[in-house]
């Protein structure tokens, strides 16, 4: 069903082909086994779908829904640049000189960088001193060709430069949105702001869109998962608009050529996370609900169980080689399969202290996984992510 095409016709569409299809249950696979849990039923619908040419704009927004669904709400409209310039990309991490120092951030305390390859060691210069000591406020990665991690304080951002402009998720805050602006024009002078897209509805990830588009001088569509439009309506925050266009499974744009997927994996976090997957460099970007060789947030607060176990696992149904997360520094597949034994691991402990009688209290100060001992934020973290996975598990 589309609603409006107005707003959201705004990308050169790349060229028809079959796109791997969302993660989904087939034949043979039992829901609620372990990581399978949060996988959907598949069905046979063809992914492709495409909209009419833009009025004006001389483009075309191509999005692929397993379900063959869009859904575009409200108009916006990308004023750009005519003539712009190709965009010649610096290859930084940048930090910015004479910031204030402060003290570490926990979220960003984890124990290695586990990449695929020396291509990536680059990355490695990412992330923040791991002792208690000074850090900047902001700092930019170069990941892949025209592919930046944009970290403010302790959370990331994620932008892509493409030859019809930047698409920006996360903006993080109104405060962080006017640096992340600096950021995007310092590494691709003359580029204008193509979309921007929230990985969740989250505030801590997703305000700052007006700041964004006021510093970039654009107003430009906003995308998110669908799930994510009656909570963020419902908050009715100025600085955090809802998005102007959603979808369901899987939807595909191409500003300029250059294919970028939103995929969903399942309810988490979340029930409408949004994996940002850029394929001519095999990058992804997730947010919250995974994360490398760090424990969970704390008491996992507002997870959905078993579903994450299952979302998690279907990031391996995206054929990424680098990842970057919400929080902390870049990792690669292992980061993920590393995060998978994690749980299960919690898991098996809690059912064996569940079998044995153990009180909530006794699990959380008895069970240890020494394997990940030396995880971001284990001694802090790690009972309280026994003690939500025993409530779960003892369903109360």
């Amino acid at each position: 069903m589309i609603d409006s095409v107005e707003g959201a016709q705004l990308f050169h569409a790349a060229p028809a082909r079959r796109i791997r299809p969302a993660p989904c249950l087939r034949p043979g696979m039992r829901p609620g086994s372990g990581s399978l849990s949060a996988l959907r039923p598949c069905s046979g619908v063809d992914p492709a779908r495409r909209l009419p040419d833009a009025q004006g704009l001389g483009g075309r927004f191509d999005t692929r829904d397993r379900r063959g669904e869009l859904s575009v709400y409200g108009p916006a409209t990308l004023r750009r640049v005519a003539g712009a310039p190709e965009h010649r990309l610096e290859n930084p991490t940048h930090r910015p000189a004479g910031q204030g120092t402060g003290q570490e951030d926990p979220m960003l305390q984890t124990r290695r960088f586990p990449f695929a390859g020396a291509a990536l060691a680059a990355a490695a210069l990412l992330a923040p001193p791991t002792a208690a000591g000074a850090q900047e406020n902001y700092e930019t990665t170069r990941i892949a060709d025209g592919v930046y991690q944009f970290r403010w304080v302790a959370h990331n951002g994620f932008f892509v430069v493409t030859p019809a402009g930047v698409v920006a998720v996360d903006p993080i805050s109104s405060e962080a949105a006017v640096r992340y602006a600096a950021e995007i024009q310092r590494v691709a002078p003359g580029a204008p702001l193509a979309a921007i897209i929230y990985s969740h509805q989250d505030a801590d990830h997703a305000t700052g869109a007006p700041a964004l588009m006021r510093e970039m001088g654009q107003e430009v569509p906003i995308l998110a998962h669908r799930n994510a439009m009656a909570p963020l309506r419902e908050a009715a925050e100025a600085e955090l608009p809802p998005p102007t266009s959603t979808y369901q499974e899987f939807m595909s744009i191409a500003p300029g050529g250059r294919q970028i997927e939103l995929h969903y994996v399942g309810a988490n976090h979340t029930d409408n996370s949004t994996v940002v997957f850029v394929p001519d460099v095999q990058v992804a970007f997730a947010v919250d609900f995974v994360s490398n060789d760090r424990v969970g947030f704390r008491n996992l607060r507002s997870s959905i169980f078993p579903d994450l176990f299952g979302s998690i696992a279907a990031l391996l149904e995206i054929p990424f080689e680098t990842i970057v997360f919400g929080h902390g520094p870049p990792g690669d597949r292992g980061s993920v399969h590393r995060q998978i034994r994690y749980y299960d691991g919690v898991r098996s402990a809690v059912r064996d202290a569940l079998a044995a009688g153990w009180s909530e209290e006794q699990a959380m100060e008895e069970i240890d996984l020494p394997e990940f001992s030396d995880w971001g934020q284990y001694e802090a973290w790690f009972p309280l992510n026994v003690q939500a996975i025993y409530r779960w598990m003892a369903g109360m």
